[in-house]
């Protein structure tokens, strides 16, 4: 089977023999699916996707753009337990940096809405925004960055493949690297491989996206060391 994170743990509920095969978790060792990347002990293998890391490498993006940055918000998704680890990697990097981490926690579109009506009321409203990936904030996409756009607070995104509407700058592995690796360990796994025996793949390539329309639109500007680092710049 090939799975996320959550789709894993339903199916890994139901039989502990069948080869699951990730093509992208968060932290699969703190999910209970692996023993260790190194060698998974169980029957699920693949992927991981360094989500502890890429979240603090948006700390050092933002705070290059904003270097007195001082409040950084996240929309928490209270149903999406890879959202509740993102916000733990959150608030470390947010800690170590002496930055103040503002969680807004959601679960639904008037939630979300109620949030954004929250930060538009604060005195001290968040000045850039980090993401959360869950299905839940997928779907209100389009709200979430309108929203953002309209209070003048800058989101990020760990979307590579087609940057959303709305964001700043995204830094991510790409999907179908998880994908190709997935390949690879399906094949392994036919030929008679145990997937308690494959290494959990780390990503070995990311892409980092610079949005220069949302800069603008924001009346920001972005570092020229930062757009030297960009494997995109979308103007």
């Amino acid at each position: 089977m090939l799975a996320n994170a959550p789709a894993a743990l339903a199916i890994r509920a139901k039989t502990t023999s069948m080869p699951i095969v990730l093509t992208g978790a968060f932290d699969p060792v703190r999910a209970g699916l692996a023993q260790s990347l190194g060698r998974p002990g169980m029957n699920v293998t693949g992927s991981t996707q360094l989500m502890d890391q890429l979240t603090a490498k948006h700390f050092e993006f933002l705070r290059q753009i904003f270097p007195r940055l001082k409040r950084v918000g996240q929309l928490v998704d209270t149903t999406s337990t890879g959202c509740r680890l993102i916000e733990e990697y959150a608030l470390r990097s947010a800690q170590q940096l002496g930055i103040v981490f503002m969680p807004y926690v959601v679960a639904n579109q008037n939630e979300v809405e109620r949030a954004f009506s929250l930060m538009k009321t604060q005195k001290e409203r968040p000045e850039a925004l980090l993401p959360c990936p869950s299905s839940v904030l997928f779907s209100l996409r389009a709200l979430l960055f309108e929203s953002a756009v309209r209070l003048r607070i800058p989101f990020t995104s760990y979307v590579v493949t087609k940057l959303p509407l709305g964001v700043l700058f995204s830094y991510a592995a790409t999907i179908d690297e998880g994908f190709y690796r997935a390949a690879r360990y399906v094949d392994k796994i036919l030929k008679g491989a145990s997937p308690g025996d494959l290494p959990i793949e780390q990503p070995s390539r990311f892409q980092f996206i610079i949005n220069l329309k949302t800069a603008k639109a924001l009346g920001l500007t972005i570092p020229p060391s930062l757009l030297a680092r960009a494997d995109q710049v979308i103007e």
